[in-house]
């Protein structure tokens, strides 16, 4: 009798295990803005797709300082603020749209810097059937993929959030302007900057300074001077003439053209063009085999 009730003890033991993986692909986690924080309650965006007992995720994207003056300096970091700060959490209550956590929080945030509060969901077993990734970052929330497997974790496709984060600078919609050659402007005055740990500052949204870690734009003429992300101070891009080329650009530029164009085509000169009168080859090019 015994040995048939510890029997059946171990078969209903192992009837409630779980003999196969959650399967999952795609985005999986929910994301909200936060507006305000008082104590342990966030006032979000919305707080659909949240549930009490849920793990979350309370995150800082931005909140670094940079040097503003209109010189190589511009964009260096000279504190990170809040950028970064981040730590997990349980939904212990809602109310409309105010979540309030259940565990007091370890780390200062602050609303300018872009906080959001991230729906964290929770597996034994978990397999990977799809590409695993995270929803566009679109200035208030995205950018972050966060999951949490108790026990085995299973990759049968990719996990990948490329082109998720920071977004990157956009076409500016300015004049040209061959002597525009500052580290910042306004945003009628070249090409934004790429997004960063630091807000853009109003009026400096483009031309070639660096925004922290983010690149920088492009200027008003002589496009292409954009400095990198958290190095460099970009240089002053493609210049508009020959002129300002190095000489042995100037004469590879200057020489005479055995065609001319028409259209979208090129029509071969009628003219012949000898050894020594022949167009050179620019500087560092490989002639072609005829």
């Amino acid at each position: 009798m015994r040995i048939k009730y510890l029997l059946g003890l171990l078969f209903c033991f192992a009837w409630t295990m779980p003999l196969f993986s959650q399967t999952i692909s795609g985005t999986v986690n929910t994301y909200a803005g936060v507006n305000a924080i008082a104590g342990n309650a966030f006032t979000v965006t919305s707080s659909a797709g949240f549930a009490v007992g849920d793990l979350v995720l309370v995150i800082q994207m931005k909140g670094a300082s940079i040097t503003q003056t209109n010189s190589p300096a511009y964009g260096d970091i000279t504190g990170y603020g809040n950028a970064g700060n981040y730590e997990f959490n349980t939904v212990g209550s809602i109310a409309g749209n105010v979540i309030t956590l259940a565990c007091n929080l370890t780390n200062a945030y602050d609303i300018p810097g872009r906080v959001q509060l991230v729906r964290v969901p929770q597996y034994t077993n978990v397999t990977v059937t799809g590409t695993l990734t995270a929803q566009d970052w679109n200035g208030t929330t995205g950018g972050v993929l966060a999951i949490d497997v108790s026990n085995t974790l299973t990759l049968n496709a990719n996990i990948d959030v490329s082109n998720r984060g920071f977004r990157g600078g956009t076409v500016g919609a300015g004049g040209f302007n061959c002597a525009h050659s500052t580290y910042f402007s306004p945003t009628n005055q070249g090409g934004t900057k790429g997004e960063a740990i630091a807000n853009a500052i109003a009026g400096q949204e483009t031309a070639r300074g660096k925004l922290a870690n983010g690149g920088g734009g492009s200027n008003a003429g002589n496009c292409g001077a954009g400095g990198g992300s958290n190095f460099g101070t970009g240089g002053l891009g493609a210049p508009f003439t020959a002129a300002a080329e190095p000489a042995p650009f100037r004469e590879w530029v200057e020489q005479p053209l055995p065609w001319s164009m028409d259209g979208f085509s090129w029509e071969v000169a009628e003219a012949e063009a000898s050894a020594t009168t022949a167009r050179p080859a620019p500087p560092g090019a490989m002639a072609a085999e005829s």
